[in-house]
């Protein structure tokens, strides 16, 4: 069978191997969590003016579901950023309430 393409043209691409991932966010009164390099690595951003401490709590692929959490205990609109490693699934913000259970956001995943 002849082809009917002509020069130059191309065929639609259906897939791209360099498609980026949806970045996963989760918020809660005082903390903001987001995955960041193509979801390798969490950021836990504080935002609000006051000394509450807060968590970034995430779960990433071939760890058998086990919980990591990454403090920020620095000052109002301060980031604190995860190291690299697997892709990440799941995220979760939290604030810390001494003596009470924490304020926490849903899991949020993809």
């Amino acid at each position: 069978m002849a082809s009917t393409r002509t020069r130059g043209s191309r065929r639609p691409r259906r897939w791209s191997r360099a498609s980026a991932s949806v970045a996963l966010t989760a918020s809660v009164d005082e903390v903001t969590v987001k995955t960041i390099d193509d979801r390798k690595r969490i950021a836990v951003t504080k935002t609000h003016d006051n000394d509450a401490q807060v968590k970034g709590q995430y779960k990433r692929n071939g760890e058998g579901g086990s919980v990591r959490t990454i403090w920020n205990k620095n000052e109002y609109a301060s980031t604190v950023k995860s190291g690299t490693g697997a892709r990440i699934y799941a995220v979760k913000a939290c604030e810390y309430k001494n003596n009470w259970p924490d304020d926490c956001s849903n899991w949020v995943t993809r």
